[in-house]
């Protein structure tokens, strides 16, 4: 019976998913013509659109660079791994539900040298947290430079709020691992001291995957990869924009970014297709957009950032993610029956439970 509820609410947070995902797709073309919309499509420069692909590619080799970076604290991944690492995220977010991509990430870079998956995570952490910053760096130079059309509101301070306390929080750990340890085994006392020691362990395994923020040059090249990614992101909207023959200022693309990006944040079918489009055009409103360019620009431009690359992509991960895929259900469910036979038992095979998920 708990397999099947838990078989149920899965089915049932995918059937939601897609159903946002249709009303965000109505939501942009109940109001266009849709035979312009096509003729605006098939009017796209596709050389400008063959261009986008190699900007394309230049920030998704800046992710793998950074990737292989972020693990040097926690054993190391090779750039080969690390491209594979980010190639299974990108294809498992685009053709699975529940955006299992980033797990299956997680899942790979522990099976292929990194010290655990406590590790592999806190290294999860670090790059959403980054790329998080960058994002309000953007959505702040938006709202400066369009203060009249793009209304603050609590929504944008809060992302930005919690972007900034978690970059501060993993800073702290990374820079004071073993006081984030003592920490966590301080308040978690009162579950018991089996359970207390695991989760410390598992605390300094995820300090130690966050570990790179506290060397100040490795986080100073950090810091550069990441801005090489977004910088890369920024031109390939901007080429779309031009593929398309739409006329707008360059900073266009900063404002499109930013919107394609938080719409990210809502529950979508895979490869956030609704409101990734929805919000892209809405972007290109502000700046005078007709609704049936707009809504070529959210076509074309998701056709060239999602189906190339997951087309190509694929190949080289499909193995690795039906495994991951396979294997990781059964894993976790194991480790969280061996972790509550621990706290209820208080007993000495507490380590057996920490290292229940194997990191390889």
């Amino acid at each position: 019976p708990g397999r099947q509820v838990k078989r149920l609410s899965r089915h049932a947070l995918i059937a939601i998913q897609l159903l946002i995902s249709i009303g965000f797709v109505y939501g942009l073309l109940h109001q266009t013509d849709l035979a312009r919309v096509g003729e605006h499509v098939a009017q796209a420069s596709l050389p400008l659109l063959a261009l986008s692909l190699l900007t394309k590619l230049g920030g998704f080799g800046l992710m793998a660079v950074r990737l292989q970076r972020f693990s040097t604290a926690s054993g190391g991944l090779t750039f080969g791994q690390s491209f594979r690492a980010q190639s299974v995220a990108f294809v498992g977010n685009n053709v699975l539900p529940l955006r299992l991509g980033e797990a299956l990430k997680v899942g790979f870079m522990a099976r292929h040298g990194l010290s655990s998956i406590t590790a592999c995570v806190g290294i999860a952490a670090v790059e959403r947290i980054l790329d998080s910053v960058f994002l309000v760096l953007f959505i702040t130079a938006a709202l400066m430079l369009f203060s009249d059309v793009i209304p603050t509101s609590g929504a944008l301070y809060l992302f930005s709020a919690i972007a900034l306390t978690g970059f501060i929080v993993l800073f702290l750990t990374a820079r004071f691992p073993a006081l984030f340890e003592r920490l966590v085994g301080q308040t978690t006392g009162f579950l018991g001291e089996s359970a207390s020691n695991m989760l410390r362990h598992h605390a300094g395994q995820f300090a130690r995957g966050v570990g790179a923020l506290a060397s100040p040059r490795l986080f100073i090249t950090l810091v550069a990869l990441t801005a090489g990614y977004w910088l890369f992101s920024a031109l390939s909207v901007y080429v779309w924009i031009l593929a398309c023959g739409i006329e707008v200022p360059w900073h266009a693309s900063v404002v499109v970014l930013v919107f394609v990006c938080l719409s990210t944040v809502l529950p979508s079918a895979p490869g956030f297709i609704g409101t990734y489009h929805y919000f892209a055009a809405l972007a290109l409103g502000l700046f005078g957009v007709s609704a049936d360019a707009a809504a070529s620009f959210a076509i074309v431009g998701h056709a060239v950032a999602i189906i190339p690359f997951t087309i190509a992509l694929a190949p080289l991960v499909a193995k690795d993610i039906v495994r991951l895929h396979r294997a990781g259900t059964p894993r976790v469910v194991g480790a969280a029956e061996r972790l509550r036979s621990s706290i209820e038992d208080d007993s000495p095979t507490v380590e057996e439970a920490a290292d229940g998920v194997p990191s390889r």
